[in-house]
């Protein structure tokens, strides 16, 4: 249903049928000085390719390893039927924007099932899109409109994004559906769930308005048979190799065990044991010997093309060997870093060496892009297994024919990791992570390579970032000193990106933290650490029982404190309880918070009337929260009160924080307004908006605080009969959110809906009604844009703004056509109610008169009447 809007602003340039994710800049007929931003993401959007690769007989045989890639999907498809009917299900849902996780351990079929979901839907008309994470912020990527359906984006390896990056990607797709109304379905995989996922659901609940939902991927149930699996994909591989199999051989004696509980491993052992050069009776039954077979058929390739010298191939086999385990380690590289990394780890000690090298390497390994040099050998465990076979210390050589060990591989991770040189940042993620994923599967990795490098250089984790550190907190065994050096050596200032890993570290380490001491006081300060981390991450309600843990050690030591008094124990006790009623009030239980609240103030009101003046900001802190328990607590007297002294104290401070000054003014005027003090819940609401206009000017980040007090004051103007000064206010406003929307769509564009309704029963009361139209049906098109993304919180706001839309109609003597948005606003306000179970909205009341008096004013009486029996 669409109403009247206001008419586009004619441009001279455009783009057609094409979506385009970073900033598009056109410039035409400018004259003067002009400066241009362009935000570069970290991330790209291509198109996810469509039919699978093929590989041609005689490469298939030469690297049988090349089979088990998902691009040239040897095997067809099979199983987990229920997860893919889980998926379907959800990409039928009516929601124009949602997000989902599949999580499982590598060799799982993450890959092949998103595969698999692709090809199903795209006959429906859906787009297949593919995030590809890049640290290093990349130009805005170009992918064609989708034609119908909407637009599936995969994001792979997701848990080792920044946490910072996914809901960079989440807003940007977002502010596509919002846009072009385009049905977006965001489709996660990782290899585990867990703080960094806890954290995104966050996100992805409070700020996008959607339903995280995340589906583990187990292990082979028993309704699977692993015998069929491992003999279609035997067929499916001799056919690849050329090479006719008459009797299928015998499948692992193991098979129906734990080793096998995946995909990835039944089809390494289906293309192993139909390899035409494999040697000996029977094939490897173990995954580590299928990946040591697999590995020396590689190694078999290089000797050949060396010694044979094909198209002047002039690497020996062991330095080749040595790259495969350096790009293992790193990830897929271009030819520069490629250059660095070979140089550094002695692979090349010349320009021209180096670049022999690699185009050697393209050749075994034709890179994927136009931009890499070398790619990582895969799959991504077969990687991890060349690095674990090639670093000593395992115990795995059963076979004298095996993948030997090399010593070289002992010290490579740490000079490519060497913390005083800043190119190693480099691939200071990727390696770091590999290491931690080989570890998890290989003892020797993780007590040797990855312990000791981190003993020595905890530092290294740091710079590979909080994905990383969080997947180390995951590793089984992993010993604890190691996870506390890497604690003590995370940054003392606020970075977003580390968040998370600090709340994983702590995790991990509280219960034996605690263990340690006996003493009250020192594990308070344990448990306080603990609460702020897991805050910060957004484990909030969890932070909450640790934090109620903490203030009754607090008491504990106070109670050990001779003289301590009913109301002594210093500020510690205080602080504790300030945290604690303000994790309570962030999980919306106001009325638990308010006895901590109220003794956390008396605690610090003590210790200021003591002499301790450099806790007034505390004591402030604490009454600007008790003053928001108490007025939920419907004792608003009480709150106005609290919230009077909150400002008294900001004023008189020494250094005044202005920041602090104008939320604390603003506070105050929304607790003077709600006891009808209107005229002084204006003077404290100018005095923050002052203050925030100051502050704009300087810091652009406050201007969501200045549209929102101004907001707050427009609306105080209103009810004291100032229409020309609340016209004013709700002008700024709308200009103001405006602003804030055109760079952050997501975020801002329910606050612009917001004001433009505003700002049209603001025109209306001074008379300006066709203008006032015209700001309340843009309220209407961004609310219903909005609700169809997310009917769960936007579907009260498209009603008000329909009610609105149709009482501005009504003024301009319109009732005919006023009629069409005032039913639509009764009905959607009617469902709401009856969802929620209330009845009473006053909106219903307010809509139905006005809808019964455009009824009546066209001459349709009875149904005017009808509505009063509804």
């Amino acid at each position: 249903m669409s109403y009247p809007a206001p008419a586009p602003v004619p441009i001279a340039q455009v783009v057609h049928g094409t979506v385009v994710i970073g900033d598009v800049v056109q410039v035409a007929g400018v004259t003067g000085d002009v400066t241009l931003g362009t935000r570069r993401p970290p991330y790209r959007i291509e198109e996810y390719p469509g039919e699978p690769t093929p590989l041609a007989v005689d490469i298939a045989r030469a690297q049988p390893s090349r089979l088990l890639l998902p691009q040239h999907r040897v095997v067809p498809f099979a199983g987990r039927d229920a997860e893919m009917r889980r998926l379907l299900d959800w990409l039928g849902e009516s929601a124009t924007f949602s997000a989902y996780l599949v999580h499982a351990p590598g060799g799982h079929g993450k890959t092949r099932l998103l595969d698999q979901l692709g090809a199903c839907c795209r006959p429906a008309g859906w787009s297949r899109w593919r995030a590809q994470y890049t640290p290093t912020p990349t130009p805005a990527a170009a992918v064609p409109t989708p034609p119908g359906g909407g637009a599936l984006i995969t994001v792979d390896q997701a848990d080792r994004w920044a946490p910072s990056h996914l809901v960079a990607l989440l807003t940007d797709l977002q502010s596509l559906t919002l846009r072009t109304n385009v049905v977006v379905r965001v489709l996660f995989a990782a290899r585990a769930a867990g703080f960094w996922w806890h954290a995104l659901a966050e996100h992805l609940d409070a700020d996008f308005g959607v339903d995280p939902r995340a589906m583990p991927l187990g292990p082979l149930d028993a309704d699977v048979d692993r015998k069929v699996l491992h003999e279609n994909a035997q067929r499916a591989f001799a056919a690849a190799l050329g090479h006719t199999v008459t009797t299928l051989p015998p499948a692992p004696g193991t098979l129906h065990g734990s080793d096998y509980a995946s995909i990835l491993p039944i089809h390494m052992a289906a293309l192993v044991s139909v390899d035409p050069e494999r040697r000996g009776s029977r094939a490897p039954a173990t995954p580590y010997a299928l990946s040591d077979h697999l590995l020396r058929r590689e190694f078999s390739r290089w000797y050949q093309l060396w010694i044979r010298g094909e198209d002047h191939f002039g690497t020996r086999p062991e330095v080749m060997r040595r790259a495969v385990f350096t790009t293992a380690l790193t990830g897929t590289l271009d030819r520069r870093r490629a250059h660095a990394a070979l140089t550094r780890l002695e692979l090349a000690d010349t320009a021209s060496a180096a670049d022999q090298l690699v185009d050697d390497y393209e050749f075994c390994y034709p890179p994927a892009g136009p931009d890499t040099a070398l790619d990582a050998l895969q799959p991504d465990r077969l990687g991890e297994d060349c690095v674990a076979l090639s670093i000593p210390g395992h115990t795995h050589r059963s076979d004298p024919a095996a993948w030997l060990s090399d010593d070289w591989t002992a010290d490579a991770p740490e000079k490519l990791l060497d913390p005083l040189d800043a190119q190693a940042t480099a691939w200071a993620r990727p390696v770091l992570t590999t290491l931690i994923e080989t570890a998890c599967r290989w003892e020797h990795v993780r007590t040797r390579t990855l312990g000791e490098l981190l003993r020595r250089h905890p530092e290294v984790a740091v710079r590979a970032g909080g994905p990383a550190i969080v997947r180390l907190t995951q590793v089984p065994g992993i010993d604890h000193h190691i996870l506390a050096a890497v604690d003590a050596a995370l940054p003392t200032t606020r970075d977003a990106d580390l968040e998370v890993a600090a709340a994983a570290l702590s995790t991990a380490l509280i219960t034996s933290r605690l263990t340690a001491t006996a003493d009250p006081a020192e594990r308070a300060d344990l448990l306080t650490h603990h609460t702020t981390a897991l805050h910060a991450a957004g484990h909030t309600a969890e932070a909450v029982d640790w934090a109620c843990e903490a203030v009754t050690l607090r008491r504990a030591a106070m109670a050990r404190r001779p003289g301590s008094g009913a109301m002594g124990g210093g500020p510690e006790l205080a602080a504790a309880l300030l945290d604690l009623a303000t994790l309570l009030s962030a999980t919306g239980r106001s009325e638990a918070a308010l006895d901590p609240a109220r003794e956390a103030a008396a605690r610090y009101r003590e210790l200021v009337d003591t002499g301790s003046t450099d806790r007034l900001p505390e004591l402030a802190a604490a009454l600007t929260l008790l003053a928001a328990c108490l007025d939920d607590a419907g004792r608003l007297d009480a709150a106005a009160a609290a919230a009077e002294e909150a400002v008294a104290i900001r004023r008189r401070a020494a250094d005044p924080d202005t920041a602090a000054l104008a939320a604390a003014l603003h506070a105050l005027g929304r607790h003077r307004a709600d006891l009808g003090h209107r005229d002084a819940a204006a003077t404290a609401t100018a005095s923050a908006v002052a203050l925030y206009r100051e502050l704009a000017q300087h810091d652009p980040a406050h201007r969501g605080d200045l549209a929102e007090s101004l907001r707050t004051l427009g609306i105080l103007r209103t009810e004291l009969g100032d229409a020309d000064g609340a016209l004013h206010d709700t002008e700024e406003t709308a200009t103001l959110y405006r602003t804030l929307a055109e760079s952050d769509p997501a975020t801002r564009l329910p606050g612009l809906a917001i004001a433009l309704r505003d700002l049209g029963a603001a025109r209306a009361r001074t008379r300006r009604y066709r203008t006032a139209l015209a700001a309340t049906a843009e309220a209407v098109e961004i609310d219903r844009t909005l609700a169809a993304a997310n009917p769960r919180a936007y579907l009260p706001d498209l009603a008000a703004s329909l009610g609105d839309f149709g009482l501005r109609l009504t003024e301009l003597q319109r009732p005919g056509d006023a009629i069409g948005p005032l039913r639509e606003s009764l009905t959607l306000f009617r469902n709401f109610a009856e969802s929620h179970a209330r009845t009473d909205r006053p909106e219903i009341t307010a809509i139905r008169t006005t809808l019964a008096a455009a009824l009546r004013t066209l001459g349709r009486d009875d149904e005017a009447g009808q509505l009063g029996n509804d």
